[in-house]
């Protein structure tokens, strides 16, 4: 399920300045498993704070019962959720 304000101009327009800046983050981690690498979450946090500071973005995420739900905020006002369903086995 997606949300968001009654407007979305604005985050409209900083959402896609951040997407023409975000680059591919480096795959720096291992997954000895699968023989792969992959990047994980804190680089992936990293590479994008300055891109989102610059477009005046946030991302914040909390967790539910059996559900994360993600918001994007504009500094705006302007906001977009979403929510997913965590599946959880044992």
């Amino acid at each position: 399920m997606i949300e968001h304000s009654e407007k979305i101009d604005q985050i409209a327009v900083a959402l896609v300045k951040f997407q023409s800046e975000m680059t591919a983050v480096p795959k720096g981690t291992e997954n000895p498993f699968f023989k792969s690498h992959y990047a994980d979450l804190g680089d992936v946090v990293e590479a994008a704070k300055p891109h989102l500071k610059t477009n005046g973005l946030a991302v914040s995420q909390w967790p539910g019962h059996g559900s994360l739900t993600t918001v994007v905020l504009h500094e705006s006002g302007q906001w977009m959720a979403g929510e997913m369903d965590l599946l959880m086995d044992k």
